[in-house]
């Protein structure tokens, strides 16, 4: 039998919006992961995992 993982994600917020996003973890009231995006301030692409 075979079991797939699947990520829940609550919502995703950019890093200038940090502050909210640890407001959202701290509420209670998440259902999964939130995530934090990340991008290169010197215009190269992000690392894909």
């Amino acid at each position: 039998m075979r079991s797939d993982i699947v990520p829940l994600i609550d919502s995703i917020w950019p890093f200038e919006q940090l502050p909210a996003a640890h407001a959202r973890v701290g509420s209670g009231h998440k259902r999964g992961s939130v995530v934090v995006q990340v991008t290169p301030t010197d215009g190269a692409p992000a690392l894909a995992g």
